[in-house]
């Protein structure tokens, strides 16, 4: 009886770990038609629904949870949704501010921290600054949200933050612009304040650099871009047409704070419509992103998804 009992408590544990590991592939639950090199619609009918907007997406680091946004046509408010990978039917929208525009979540790596972009209106003026909120250890739901100070926030919008497992936000701001165009910032934890770094003008260019995603490890760098013609600054006078409006770019880290030339990441991504809101897999696997027609529209946007045997590639 001792052995049986022995044995017993052993299978178990090996199937609860077998499940805790397993959480980090949860996106197999919400859909199990993985895509290769080419992006698909993620979770149709689940996620991606025929009339709604979707936008911004992340999973928590346990790959228990899974967020995204969805907004309307003329891109005015913005609805944050939390979604139980095991029971993906049930999607609970949440706040975390109190504004009626909320997206740009992202998780940190201990799973105990979320940071959401949130738009404010006040007299016909739009403002977006990052919050970040505690989770709730008993309740299991967010805390009262916390507005970052300078240097992260300013005047101007901030947007999408993004984190290395070090908690370094990489994040986009309209600061020093007039509303039309971002450039893409670092902020380095230093006690209990940031230090602000603007990224090289290999990245940020005279047009919009915004969504960024930062590996966890800080390898790589994913954005999203409008600079013409789907090509860098420097590489203007070629007359592609393939991509427009917004595509996402790769560049690499050289190290020392030096990033590659920023690559256009192609047509198994990027086309003649919108492509943003780039995001990881929990276990790094598969790349998300949204692609909508044009900024006012009456076409619902779609969450997307692609190997990241992409990003390999384009790392040759």
């Amino acid at each position: 009886m001792k052995k049986f009992t022995i044995l017993y408590f052993a299978v178990l544990a090996i199937i609860m770990f077998s499940c805790a590991t397993n959480f980090k592939n949860s996106y197999k639950l919400l859909d199990k038609n993985a895509p290769q090199l080419e992006a698909q619609v993620f979770a149709k009918g689940i996620i991606s629904k025929d009339k709604r907007f979707e936008q911004a997406c992340s999973f928590s680091p346990d790959g228990r949870e899974f967020y995204f946004s969805y907004t309307d046509g003329e891109w005015k408010k913005s609805t944050l949704v939390r979604v139980d990978v095991t029971a993906p039917l049930q999607q609970d929208s949440i706040s975390i501010t109190e504004s009626d525009y909320q997206s740009d979540q992202f998780i940190d790596a201990s799973g105990e921290n979320i940071y959401v972009s949130s738009l404010l209106h006040t007299g016909g003026i739009w403002h977006a600054d990052i919050y970040t909120a505690k989770r709730k250890p008993v309740e299991k739901k967010w805390g009262e949200a916390q507005q970052l100070l300078d240097p992260v926030n300013s005047i101007m919008c901030e947007w999408h933050p993004t984190l290395t497992n070090k908690g370094v936000i990489y994040f986009a701001s309209e600061r020093g612009s007039d509303h039309a165009n971002a450039n893409l910032y670092k902020a380095t934890p230093k006690g209990d304040d940031y230090t602000l770094e603007k990224l090289d003008s290999s990245i940020n260019t005279k047009y919009n650099e915004t969504d960024p995603l930062i590996a966890p490890d800080e390898s790589f760098l994913i954005f999203a871009s409008n600079r013409p013609n789907g090509i860098s600054e420097a590489d203007m006078f070629l007359k592609d047409n393939d991509y427009e409006e917004s595509d996402l770019y790769i560049c690499f880290n050289k190290g020392n704070n030096k990033w590659t030339a920023p690559k256009n990441m192609g047509k198994g991504i990027n086309t003649s419509e919108w492509e943003f809101a780039p995001a990881l897999s929990p276990d790094g696997k598969y790349l998300f992103f949204t692609r909508r027609l044009k900024f006012k529209t009456t076409e619902p946007s779609k969450i997307y998804w692609v190997s990241t045997k992409i990003i390999e590639q384009m790392r040759e």
